[in-house]
C-alpha cells in the first residue's frame, strides 16, 4: 500500500489547529523601538490601553498633582512684579474658548507631555503688542513625535545652541522650527546632558515600557488559554481495563453501545430538567462517572505577576524598602523618588516661565524704562504640591503661623486651601454688614484671656463690665442675693446714648469725636440686640481697633487714613 494511500485513510481534521498551536507556543518578543518617532508614539499606545491599571493611573495623579499649583514671581521692581503677575493669570487669554487659559492649564500640557509622552518639551510662543508692551499671547507645546532634529554636514561640529529642528506636518513635508521676533521657541530636555538631539521617554528611561508590554503579554496569553479551555465536561467511562484484556467481543462496548448508554444518560439529565422527583439512571458495575474542570491556576497565579508589578513601581518611584529583624521581614512602598520626581517637574516648569519672563523684559527694556529698566527676574515662586502636604506637615505650617514666621496669605492657602483675596472679600462684607456682630463666638469659645494695650487703656478710663465693684449704683437690699448679677447687667444692656455728649467722660476724652460716634452706634445697636455684655464689650474695643488708631501725642483714637485735630 502506498503512502499515500494510507494518508487517504486518515480522517481529515481541522488543519488550523497545527498553525495556532504553533502562534501560541510561538515566541513573543518584546522590543522596544530605536526609532525616536516610534518610541513616543508607542509609548502614547501602550498608556491609552494600560492593561496594569496602574502605570497611567500613577502618571495621571503626578500630571494632576503637578499642575494644582499657584505660581507668583518675584523682581526688583513693584510694577514689574504686578505686570508680570497678571500676565501670569492671563496666559493664552487670546485663546479664549478653544483651550483652557492660565498658567495652570499651560502647565498640565508641560507635565503630560513630560511623563506620559517623549519628554522632549518645546514650547512655541507667538509674541504680541498687548496694552504697549511686547508679551506672548499664544503659547503651545509640540508634540514630541513630530519633532525631527535638521540634518547636518557630518564634520560640523557640535556647538551648544546650534541645535536646529523641523515640525513634522505630514510624512513628506516639514516646516522649520526657528526663532524670529513674532515667534520664540523654548526647549528643555529635563533626562539627558546639554546638547543631546533627541530624548528617551521617560516610560522607556524608568524601564516602564517593557514591564508593562511583559505584563499584556501575560494578560493576553491568559486569556487565550480561558478562551480555547472546556468550561466543563462530563467523562462517562464504560467497561474496564481487565475486561479489554480478554480480547473477547462480549466483554468489549462497541461504539454503538457507548452511544446508546450515552442516549440514555441524556434522557436522564432531560427528564431531570422537566420533571420532578429523584433522578435515576441504572446501570452496571463497570460505570464510572467523572467530573473534568479546568484548572487555570497556571496562567492565573499571582506569582507569575508580583515580580513584573515590583519594577513597575520602582519604575514610578515606589521602592520596596525591606524591613524587619532576622525572624520577621516585610517590605514597604517609600513614595519619596516619586515625590521627588514630580517635585523636580515643578521646579522645571518654574524655571521655564522664568526664561520667558527673562524675554520679556529684554524685549521690553528700551521701550518701557519705567518698568522695565533697572528691573531684573529674581525667582518663580510657587506653592508647594498640595497632594503631598499631609497634615502633620499643616501643623508645622501653624506653628510657624503662630511664631510670626508665616504671613496670613501663606495660613489661608496653604493650611485652609482657600483663596486669600476672596476671604478677604468677604471679611470686610460681614464687617460692612455687622455680620461679625451677630456671628461673633460664644465667649466660651473666643477665649483669649490676654486684652491688647488699647483694650487695656478702654478699660482703664470706662471699667470692666466684669469688675463689679466699679458699677457705682444704689442697689437695694432685694438686689444683693444671687438676683445681683442679673441687675448689674440688665442696668448695663439698657445703657444706650443718644448724643456723644452723653457718653462717659473716660470714653470721649480717649475718643475722637468720630470714634465716638462709632462706639455710640455700634453699643447701642449691640444693647437693642439684647447682646450679652460681655460680647458686646469685646465688640465695640475690636471695632474701635479696626477702624481707627491710637495717636499717642494726643491721646486718642483717630481715623487711620485720615489724621485730623479734634
Amino acid at each position: 500500500m502506498a503512502y499515500t494511500d494510507i494518508y487517504k485513510q486518515v480522517p481529515v481534521l481541522n488543519q488550523n489547529w497545527l498553525q495556532e498551536l504553533l502562534a501560541y507556543l510561538g515566541t513573543d518578543l518584546i522590543k522596544v523601538p530605536r526609532n525616536y518617532r516610534m518610541q513616543v508614539l508607542g509609548v502614547k499606545q501602550m498608556l491609552r490601553t494600560d492593561d496594569s491599571g496602574l502605570v497611567s493611573s500613577m502618571l495621571d495623579f503626578a500630571v494632576d498633582s503637578a499642575s494644582d499649583v499657584d505660581y507668583s514671581v518675584e523682581t526688583t521692581n513693584n510694577n514689574l512684579t504686578t505686570l508680570l503677575d497678571k500676565w501670569i493669570q492671563n496666559v493664552n487669554i487670546s485663546l479664549l474658548g478653544d483651550v483652557p487659559t492660565g498658567l495652570q492649564a499651560l502647565s498640565k500640557q508641560y507635565f503630560t507631555e513630560r511623563w506620559k509622552g517623549s519628554s522632549f518639551l518645546l514650547l512655541r510662543t507667538k509674541w504680541e503688542s498687548v496694552d504697549g508692551y511686547n508679551l506672548p499671547t499664544k503659547l503651545w507645546f509640540v508634540h514630541g513625535e513630530d519633532i525631527v532634529p535638521r540634518k547636518k554636514p557630518k564634520d560640523e561640529v557640535v556647538i551648544l545652541g546650534n541645535q536646529r529642528y523641523d515640525l513634522r506636518v505630514t510624512p513628506k513635508r516639514k516646516l522649520p522650527l526657528v526663532n524670529t521676533p513674532e515667534h520664540k521657541i523654548f526647549i528643555q530636555q529635563p533626562y539627558e546632558y546639554w546638547g543631546t538631539e533627541l530624548t528617551t521617554p521617560f516610560v522607556i528611561r524608568r524601564g516602564l515600557f517593557r514591564n508593562l508590554a511583559l505584563l499584556s503579554m501575560l494578560i493576553n496569553k491568559g486569556g487565550s488559554v480561558i478562551g480555547k479551555a472546556l468550561e466543563y465536561l462530563l467523562i462517562l467511562k464504560k467497561g474496564s481495563e481487565a475486561m479489554s484484556k480478554e480480547n473477547r467481543p462480549d466483554f468489549t462496548y462497541s461504539a454503538g453501545d457507548l452511544q446508546k448508554v450515552k442516549d440514555l444518560f441524556g434522557e436522564v439529565v432531560k427528564d431531570r430538567q422537566y420533571n420532578t422527583g429523584i433522578p435515576t439512571y441504572t446501570t452496571n458495575w463497570d460505570t464510572e462517572l467523572e467530573h473534568h474542570i479546568p484548572n487555570y491556576d497556571r496562567v492565573l497565579k499571582q506569582e507569575l505577576y508580583v515580580a513584573i508589578e515590583k519594577r513597575l513601581f520602582a519604575g514610578l518611584g515606589l521602592v520596596n524598602i525591606l524591613e524587619g529583624g532576622a525572624s520577621r521581614k516585610e517590605t514597604i512602598l517609600n513614595p519619596k523618588p516619586f515625590i521627588g520626581e514630580v517635585t523636580a517637574g515643578v521646579n522645571d516648569f518654574s524655571n521655564l516661565i522664568k526664561d520667558i519672563m527673562i524675554m520679556i523684559v529684554a524685549k521690553n527694556k528700551n521701550s518701557h524704562r519705567k518698568f522695565f529698566g533697572d528691573g531684573r527676574v529674581l525667582k518663580i515662586r510657587h506653592t508647594p504640591v498640595k497632594a503631598f502636604m499631609s497634615d502633620e506637615f499643616k501643623k508645622i505650617l501653624r506653628s510657624l503661623y503662630d511664631r510670626g514666621s508665616l504671613s496670613k496669605r501663606t495660613l489661608d492657602e496653604l493650611v485652609g486651601e482657600v483663596d486669600y483675596n476672596f476671604e478677604v472679600k468677604r471679611r470686610e462684607d460681614e464687617f460692612e454688614n455687622k455680620e461679625d456682630i451677630i456671628m461673633f463666638a460664644p465667649v466660651i469659645q473666643n477665649q483669649e484671656g490676654v486684652r491688647s494695650v488699647e483694650e487695656d487703656k478702654i478699660i482703664e478710663l470706662f471699667g470692666d463690665p466684669k469688675d463689679k465693684k466699679k458699677i457705682k449704683e444704689d442697689v437695694t437690699d432685694d438686689k444683693k442675693g444671687p438676683e445681683s448679677v442679673n441687675f448689674d447687667k440688665s442696668e448695663l444692656e439698657h445703657c444706650t446714648f443718644e448724643r456723644n455728649k452723653d457718653l462717659p467722660s473716660g470714653i470721649k476724652d480717649l475718643l475722637s469725636s468720630k470714634a465716638q460716634t462709632v462706639w455710640k452706634s455700634i453699643w447701642n445697636d449691640l444693647m437693642l440686640r439684647d447682646v450679652d455684655i460681655d460680647l458686646a464689650f469685646n465688640t465695640v474695643c475690636n471695632r474701635i481697633k479696626k477702624e481707627f488708631v491710637f495717636d499717642n501725642k494726643k491721646g486718642k483714637y483717630i481715623p487711620k487714613l485720615k489724621k485730623e485735630g479734634e
